[in-house]
């Protein structure tokens, strides 16, 4: 039940208005998942967003989560991977929207609750428009 609430508490304290959903931007594809505390991954100790703008980077950050899985084409020339990764908590959706002085930051939903591990969740987003993520420069 805590965890239902979560999201509302987060809304509530966040001091800028959530914006409508039209100036919301959607992924054009989403991955999400989740690894053992224990396993090859350092363990964030907060929810850590990540912008990944290179083949090897991401081929390195997929296998890091999906083993063995291929990992999916990115053209990195047109878009960015953006990963939210927390311990303890899980999601599947992800958007960029307007939070604070962060024309595009990281908002993710559909909390699972409480995990046992890592929570993972990622998409790509096209270049287009977007300088930074969270206050991060886009990687070249």
């Amino acid at each position: 039940m805590v965890f239902c609430l979560l999201p509302v508490l987060f809304a509530l304290c966040d001091t800028t208005a959530m914006k409508p959903m039209a100036e919301m931007q959607k992924p054009l594809i989403v991955w999400s998942g989740r690894y053992p505390a224990a396993g090859t991954e350092k363990v964030p100790g907060t929810i850590k967003t990540e912008v990944i703008g290179t083949d090897e980077v991401w081929m390195q950050f997929w296998k890091g989560r999906r083993g063995d899985e291929q990992a999916p084409r990115v053209d990195f020339t047109r878009a960015v991977v953006v990963v939210v990764t927390w311990p303890g908590m899980a999601a599947d959706s992800l958007h960029l929207g307007q939070r604070g002085k962060h024309r595009h930051a990281a908002w993710v939903g559909a909390w699972e609750g409480r995990i046992d591990g890592i929570g993972y969740v990622m998409g790509v987003f096209p270049r287009d428009g977007i300088k930074d993520i969270e206050g991060q420069p886009l990687p070249h």
